[in-house]
This record gives C-alpha cells, structure tokens and sequence, in this order.
C-alpha cells in the first residue's frame, strides 16, 4: 500500500471514528434530556377528584387565610397551600398551623420568574423554601408550583433533583386579577373534570365563592383531595 493510500485510508478510519463518537454523545444527551419528568398540569383522570390549589406569597391576603381553612375543615374536604418561602418567614406561626391541617407546597422563596435565573439560583429558591419550612413545622415537602407557572427544563430538572414533583393546574380562576367572587367560581367549576387542579389564592373574593365552589363540587359527586392524591 503506498503512502497516498495510507493516509486516505487512515483520515476516513479517523472520519468514521469520530462521526461514531458525535453519535454517542448525542445520544448520551438526548437521554439525559428525556429522563427529566414533565410537570403535572392535572391528576389521575380515571379518578373523579378535584384539588384546590392555594398559592400564598403576598402578605396583604393573609387575613383571609384562617378563615378558608376553616371552610374547607367545616365541608371535611382537603387543600394543598403553596407558599412562599418569603411568607413563611413573616408567618411562621400560621404556616405551622396550615401545615398540621393541609398538605404543604414549595411556591419557591421569593415568588420570581424561575425561567430568568440560573440553575443556581433557582436552586435557592426551592431549597430555601423547603428548608424554611423544615425548621417551621417539620414538614417536608415534595410538590413545587412554578411562581406565576413560569419554568424551563433547569427548573424541571432542579425541582426533581431536590426530591419535588413539579405541578401546574388545568383552571386557573384569575382571581388576583379579577376581583369578582362570580368569576372567580365560574371558573373554577366550569366543565369540571376528573384530575382537575384549580388554582386560587386567599383573596377576599375567592373566600367568598370557595364555599360555594366546594358544595358545587361535592353535589356533583367529586372527591377534593390534595394535590398529591390526585396525581396518583
């Protein structure tokens, strides 16, 4: 074989060779990129649940927090609170109250857009959070709501490397925006479904219409259960 030969020879082993190697990496990627599990935006719809979804960040709504507790105890039906780790800290006493009568959610530390901070910095707003609540009321929790449903995949990838399942919703009632007690149970019962998960916050408005919105569901045979049943 002459030396021409040779080298033609050797640079398309090397073209081969390195064609195979781009081939396993990517496909190394992919499945790393495929192992992350997407968010929950309902639950189980074989089952005929429903889930109310609480989020608690902002301090001026916290009057009307003890109050749909108490709603949702006196109907025997169940809620899942996500909070702030914020709000935890400036409510330490009612977070330990809520967290031994409802299960607990991480709605991050300081209720920012998750999708503009780094990998490491949304680190901090899930752990932050867990960790505030840890030393609360001893809970760990184990579902993350994205602050104003705002994630990419770090977020995805972040939450399920802490131990959390991500969680959306399937109705959003608007009830920060639309101050109207009508609106606010409309949307919330509105074709209803099995494996719905419906997302309030603890306004003055969403207090008026939650009783309504629970006898709504129960009269029409549904289960309200926590988050966490729901998604089984």
């Amino acid at each position: 074989m002459g030396k021409r030969t040779s080298l033609v020879v050797n640079v398309s082993i090397a073209v081969v060779l390195l064609g195979l190697s781009v081939v396993v990496f990517t496909t190394d990627l992919s499945g790393i990129y495929m192992a992350v599990s997407g968010p929950h935006y309902n639950g189980n719809r074989n089952n005929q649940n429903v889930s109310i979804m609480i989020n608690v960040y902002d301090n001026a709504h916290t009057q009307h927090i003890k109050q749909m507790m108490d709603i949702l105890e006196d109907r025997d039906v169940d809620a899942t609170w996500f909070v702030s780790g914020n709000w935890v800290k400036r409510n330490m006493a009612l977070a330990k109250d809520m967290s031994e009568r409802f299960e607990l959610g991480n709605l991050g530390l300081t209720h920012r857009n998750m999708r503009n901070l780094s990998e490491a910095n949304q680190r901090i707003e899930i752990q932050g959070t867990h960790d505030l609540v840890m030393g609360v009321a001893g809970v760990e929790m184990n579902l993350f709501a994205p602050p104003n449903g705002n994630f990419n995949r770090t977020t995805l990838r972040v939450a399920e490397s802490l131990g959390y399942t991500t969680i959306m919703w399937s109705k959003d009632t608007i009830d920060w925006r639309d101050k109207d007690a009508n609106i606010v149970f409309n949307r919330a019962t509105q074709n209803i479904m099995n494996g719905d998960l419906v997302l309030m916050h603890p306004c003055a408005h969403s207090l008026a219409a939650l009783p309504l919105i629970i006898d709504y569901y129960l009269s029409r045979g549904f289960d309200v259960v926590r988050v966490s049943e729901n998604i089984l």
